[in-house]
């Protein structure tokens, strides 16, 4: 009986640890995909005349943005300027995490934190535009 006591015990301290999965494992920033863009070529990215991190995988690069609200940025590129937008979306997976976990309490801190949020993709230089 002890044993089954403990083991619930430590699933519900599990459960409660790990609510607000987005929070915990991604924090609050998110990375939008920078579409025609590939590896080593030269971009920048400014949101509000600061410029924003990049970061590289595989072959395509994105740019790391605040998940909590969508975002207008310059995308300086191959000697052109473009003011694009970063819409958030649901991720839905962390929202399904929440639920498995069975943390209301975390369905409610990834909600009033934004951190669930993903960006949809940036259209640098659309396919058939590339060159």
């Amino acid at each position: 009986m002890k044993r089954i006591v403990a083991f619930l015990i430590v699933v519900a301290f599990g459960s409660s640890a790990l609510s607000s999965c987005a929070t915990v494992f991604k924090g609050g920033q998110s990375a939008a995909r920078l579409v025609g863009v590939k590896r080593g070529e030269a971009v920048e990215v400014f949101k509000d005349g600061v410029s924003m991190p990049l970061e590289t995988r595989g072959e395509e690069q994105f740019v790391k943005l605040p998940a909590q609200t969508s975002h207008i940025v310059t995308v300086k590129y191959k000697g052109q300027e473009k003011k694009l937008q970063a819409t958030q979306v649901l991720g839905g997976g962390w929202l399904i995490l929440d639920i498995l976990v069975g943390a209301l309490v975390g369905i409610i801190v990834d909600a009033a934190t934004g951190n669930w949020n993903e960006f949809t993709d940036l259209m640098v230089e659309t396919p058939s535009s590339a060159k």
